[in-house]
């Protein structure tokens, strides 16, 4: 018996109890991590247990460098003091990468979203060696300028896609960064940039509170993202959604006002348009019939914070977890 509850917790099962504990940890970080600043009232609600549950859930995070507890002038909580306030811990940190066809940008993003810093390095596509070797550097550049500020959780990819068309040698050059360190044994995931856009302003921008949400973007081409019942089609590394014949450069973009808007509104039936690069300018003035469309609210970095919420899906799925297997 004990062998076997050994090898539950490697293969991250565990007991029934334990697999609670998880998810109510996961639950809470991911509220923090959204929110920013939460009571732990107002997390007891969210989570449906008790302040005593909220209490040891929220020192064990603490522990690990997750959160911080602060009554709401910025003092320490001490006993009989329930109305304190939980936010994010500036302890730990991911990666995200926003790679496009000539250029990628890398960003230091801490819990919560705070972006802590970030560097912009050419590319060259057509040489996988070489692409892999510019965004190792400038992962490698953001890694220096953190150095003693924290422990990087992950790593998150944003690519333009599909693969197969789209940056010749890009899977080469990422497979080659993965294998290099300081990111070979980190958490490191790849998804489509229209995808991870689309995630990124419906956890933290226009789409906050919709279920049904349409993402366009002119950048490198027109591209798009759908997410249906409060998740992306193709889920979060899944591809983005292939917008065809819509437009064929600059002279055919007057057809998105007239024929395409209204084809991929039969298509999806999205309750809000969002209008991400290249395309904010066309976002439509309230009254107009059919769904709302506005423009993105995360603006040019709704890729790269996408990349980054990626990036921090396997933190916040098992903290301890991965928190314990990064220290190691």
């Amino acid at each position: 018996m004990k062998g076997r509850a050994t090898a539950d917790r490697v293969q991250g099962t565990g007991s029934p109890q334990e697999r609670i504990r998880r998810d109510n940890l996961a639950a809470l970080l991911r509220n923090v991590h959204l929110q920013g600043s939460v009571t732990r009232s107002a997390l007891a609600e969210r989570l449906h247990v008790n302040r005593s549950t909220i209490l040891t859930l929220s020192r064990e995070l603490a522990g690990a460098g997750l959160i911080r507890e602060e009554s709401p002038h910025g003092r320490t909580p001490r006993p009989g003091r329930p109305s304190f306030v939980v936010r994010p811990g500036s302890d730990v940190y991911v990666l995200a990468f926003d790679v496009r066809a000539d250029a990628c940008t890398a960003a230091q993003v801490r819990l919560g979203g705070d972006v802590l810093d970030r560097r912009t390095v050419p590319l060259s596509p057509a040489d996988p060696d070489a692409a892999a070797a510019q965004i190792a550097h400038a992962g490698r550049l953001l890694g220096m300028a953190a150095a003693g500020s924290g422990l990087c959780a992950g790593v998150g990819v944003a690519v333009p896609g599909p693969l197969e068309r789209d940056g010749p040698g890009l899977l080469a050059a990422l497979g080659a960064v993965r294998a290099r360190e300081p990111y070979r044994g980190l958490p490191f995931r790849v998804g489509h940039d229209s995808n991870l856009a689309l995630i990124a302003e419906h956890r933290r921008g226009a789409g906050v509170g919709h279920r049904s949400v349409l993402w366009l973007q002119d950048r490198d081409g027109l591209r798009g993202g759908v997410m249906l019942d409060g998740s992306p089609i193709g889920g979060e590394e899944g591809q983005g959604v292939d917008l065809g014949p819509l437009v064929a450069g600059s002279r055919a973009r007057p057809c998105l006002r007239a024929a395409g808007m209204e084809r991929l509104q039969s298509l999806y039936a999205p309750e809000l348009i969002i209008l991400g690069d290249g395309l904010d300018a066309w976002a439509e003035s309230p009254g107009q019939p059919g769904p709302r469309v506005v423009r993105a609210a995360l603006g040019a970095d709704a890729v790269l914070t996408g990349a980054a919420e990626l990036a921090f899906a396997a933190l916040l799925a098992d903290p301890i977890g991965v928190i314990s297997r990064s220290k190691k």
